[in-house]
C-alpha cells in the first residue's frame, strides 16, 4: 500500500499543487527538490492509473 491508496484524485491533485511550489523554493537543497519532483512524477502516475488526468 502507498499513500496514494487511502487519497481521492482531488487529495492527489491537492497534493501536486502544493508540491509544485514546494520544488521551486530556493531555500531547499537538491535532494528535498529531488524528492519534491519524485512525488509529483508518482502522483501524477496514480492519476493517470485511475483515469483521472
Amino acid at each position: 500500500m502507498n499513500r496514494y491508496d487511502v487519497m481521492t484524485s482531488e487529495d492527489i491533485k491537492a497534493e501536486l499543487q502544493r508540491l509544485s511550489g514546494h520544488k521551486e523554493r530556493p531555500d531547499l537543497s537538491d535532494a528535498e527538490r529531488d524528492a519534491a519532483h519524485w512525488a509529483i512524477d508518482k502522483g501524477l502516475d496514480e492519476l493517470k492509473r485511475r483515469g483521472d488526468l
